[in-house]
């Protein structure tokens, strides 16, 4: 299963759509995602949930935020390790130097 999660509730809806689009209706398709508006300050995903937790940005937006980004990314990186498995993985791809 592929959950992925954005704060926008905009930014959901058009991946919803894209990925109706690409596959067009088909069910060949391989693998499907499930996307959800969700802060990841406070994911309501149990412990121990996910194998793999990728981040792709989302620390890098939160830093933006001089007052509380450190803050904020400290928590989204606790809200991390909560929902991975033991013995999974967080990837973190950031753009900062």
């Amino acid at each position: 299963e592929i959950c992925c999660i954005d704060y926008s509730d905009v930014v959901v809806k058009t991946l919803i759509d894209k990925q109706k689009e690409e596959h067009n209706g088909s069910s060949l398709s391989t693998l499907q995602a499930s996307f959800y508006s969700l802060d990841a300050r406070s994911l309501p995903q149990a412990p121990n949930t996910f194998d793999l937790v990728l981040e792709k940005g989302t620390l890098d937006a939160m830093l933006s935020d001089k007052d509380e980004g450190v803050k904020n990314c400290i928590q989204i990186v606790k809200e991390m390790a909560r929902v991975t498995n033991v013995g999974g993985s967080i990837l973190i791809v950031s753009h900062l130097n």
